[in-house]
């Protein structure tokens, strides 16, 4: 059986969650909440697909900082701002 790599954005979200260490069940959650989450056999997959890739294969060029953002998504920036926060413990308090 052969799976297809039809939804770029989805699977690029799920890999971006896994190398800012979110587990398994973390990175369905929140692809759920954006997307039909895929399987757990379907995310393991992705990430193996994902860490067999070279650069040489990607073409990798620095960009900076200001060009990510430009083309961040509207739910890209939700993920961004959420794992921020967590990342940080919490977020109560000032601004």
């Amino acid at each position: 059986m052969s799976r297809s790599f039809d939804n770029h954005e989805r699977m690029s979200h799920a890999f971006e969650l896994h190398c800012r260490g979110l587990g398994q069940k973390e990175i369905i959650g929140i692809l759920s909440e954006h997307y039909k989450a895929p399987s757990p056999r379907t995310l393991n997959y992705w990430i193996k697909r994902f860490k067999a890739v070279g650069p040489e294969e990607l073409k990798l060029e620095p960009v900076s900082y200001t060009h990510l953002r430009a083309h961040q998504t509207d739910s890209s920036l939700l993920c961004r701002l959420l794992l921020e926060k967590k990342t940080r413990g919490g977020g109560g308090g000032g601004g």
